[in-house]
């Protein structure tokens, strides 16, 4: 699957449905061959060639997603067992869009790991920040006394207890 990328995507948040609304350039060894688009109400992701120039590459391609082993899907997205699809181009896709996307989420978290504890589950977080005097006291500053130190080990003990898994690595004890 590494000689497939996407690149230029385009998420719309609000017009996902059922699925993600996504458009995205489709690359093959480098080379721009085709586009992707999911219109976010339940469908299938759509994937054709840029044009007559391309077309040609792009069947190579299809032909390359078919040598791909079956893609797995974890049971925790379902609800049921473990469960695998044939690997198509449409597949292909999807599954690098939602890595995109996981990447893309992770960077954002990665940027609140200042302003409080970061925990949740694979599909989402929440952000526990503290106040003194009706102020935010950013992590940086509550590492700088043991007082702080306790109150962040004990609040990322309470959210474990909860089930969450905290996400910071800006923390110097072990969560």
């Amino acid at each position: 699957m590494n000689r497939i990328t996407l690149k230029n995507i385009k998420f719309s948040e609000t017009f996902s449905e059922e699925t993600n609304c996504f458009k995205g350039d489709i690359y093959f060894d480098n080379k721009r061959v085709g586009h992707c688009e999911n219109e976010g109400r339940g469908g299938n992701t759509f994937c054709y060639p840029y044009g007559i120039e391309t077309k040609e590459k792009f069947n190579e391609m299809l032909e390359y997603c078919e040598t791909l082993p079956d893609i797995e899907y974890p049971s925790s997205l379902t609800g049921f067992e473990t469960f695998s699809v044939k690997s198509t181009i449409d597949n292909v896709v999807d599954t690098l869009f939602e890595s995109w996307l996981k990447e893309k989420e992770k960077k954002k978290m990665e940027k609140n790991f200042s302003k409080g504890i970061c925990f949740g589950n694979d599909y989402s977080y929440q952000i526990s920040s503290v106040k003194q005097g009706g102020k935010s006291v950013s992590i940086d500053d509550l590492l700088k006394t043991s007082h702080g130190i306790t109150f962040l080990k004990n609040l990322c003990e309470e959210k474990k207890k909860e089930g969450h898994t905290i996400f910071n690595t800006n923390l110097p004890f072990e969560v």
